[in-house]
This record gives C-alpha cells, structure tokens and sequence, in this order.
C-alpha cells in the first residue's frame, strides 16, 4: 500500500511544470477539516528531490490553513455555488 507521501511524490513526477495538475492532487490529501498528511510528511516532501521548487512551496503554503493557496486547494474539492445561475433560471421562470 502506498502512504501519502508516496503519493505525493508519484503525483510530482506525474504533474512536473503542471500547476493546474499538482493542485488537484494536493486536494486529494488537504481538506478543509484537516487532511491526510502529518508535519513529518510534509517535511519528508520538503527534503525529496523529486518535487521541484515550486511543488515544494505550494505545498508548504496549501497545508497552512488561512493561507490563499490553502483556501485555493480546500475550494478546488467544495461543490461549485451557482448563484448566478440560479438567478438567471428564476428570471426565465418568471417570463
């Protein structure tokens, strides 16, 4: 079985110079109540050379909580709100 911070580094090798790419892999192990990665986890990632240097960063910054690339990640897995939509229905309704 592979632990998290194997999958993370599969998930750099896969996503190199992807950013789109590595963040929907972080969303996979960040949540909004948590996640599954530990400080020693993230500090193995931190020391991996198989993470490039922005990797490592947005890593870093996604499993601070209140940071934007944290509440950017944490959105990535929230269902989309679609209050815009919702109105324009309501408005073709109405007519």
């Amino acid at each position: 079985m592979m632990t998290y911070p194997e999958y993370l580094k599969s998930a750099a090798r896969q996503s190199r110079y992807d950013a789109r790419l590595w963040s929907r892999y972080l969303s996979k192990v960040i949540f909004l109540e948590g996640g599954y990665l530990t400080d020693s986890s993230v500090n193995e990632l931190m020391e991996s050379p198989e993470l490039t240097t922005f990797q490592k960063v947005s890593l870093a910054e996604a499993f601070k909580k209140g940071t934007p690339t944290h509440d950017y990640i944490v959105s990535l897995t929230q269902p989309a709100k679609m209050t815009a939509l919702t109105r324009v229905k309501a408005m073709v309704e109405n007519d």
